[in-house]
């Protein structure tokens, strides 16, 4: 019997969950962030009250995913420091969104603990607009998914909303 075909659809969306998805992972770099990209092991472990073995774990996928970078605090030494890469402050406008979302949305999320300020003026920063090339807002309505590969058109076909109907119906 041949093996079933996977039917979930591929994407980055998918791909950086993979990294990023994890709870704690979020957690680490939120923590990372507020403290200006630098944390130590220790720090990190006790603020976010996890168990040691659950941040290493996460830790080396970051490190791995080049997310964080790892070094001595001291040179030749045992404790280490992680630091954000460029690639783990791009982010920033993610967190931004999570945050804006859930003040929003979620029920018992009016938790202000915290802000993301200008750094130049100290206001609120906004993350939430998407552009279109040319510069304007665009809003839910003003977007739309296309397929780039057979795959997602399959994708797409298979679970549209009108074949669902049918498969109800039959």
């Amino acid at each position: 019997m041949a093996p079933k075909k996977n039917t979930q659809l591929e994407c980055p969306i998918s791909h950086a969950l993979d990294v990023v998805g994890d709870h704690w992972n979020m957690l680490i770099i939120r923590d990372l962030m507020i403290f200006g990209g630098v944390r130590r092991f220790d720090a990190l472990c006790d603020a976010l009250e996890i168990s040691r073995n659950i941040l290493t774990e996460r830790l080396r996928k970051l490190v791995e995913k080049g997310i964080i970078d790892k070094q001595p605090i001291a040179e030749g030494g045992r404790r280490m420091e992680y630091r954000l890469t460029a690639k783990g402050w791009e982010l920033m406008p993610l967190m931004l969104l999570l945050l804006q979302w859930c003040l929003e949305w979620e029920e018992g999320c009016d938790i202000h603990s915290y802000a993301f300020v200008d750094r130049e003026k100290g206001e609120p920063v906004s993350a939430g607009n998407i552009l279109a090339k040319d510069g304007r807002k665009l809003g839910k309505g003003d977007i739309r998914m296309v397929p780039l590969t057979e795959e997602a058109s399959e994708y797409l076909e298979r679970y549209s909303p009108k074949n669902a109907e049918k498969k109800s119906e039959g």
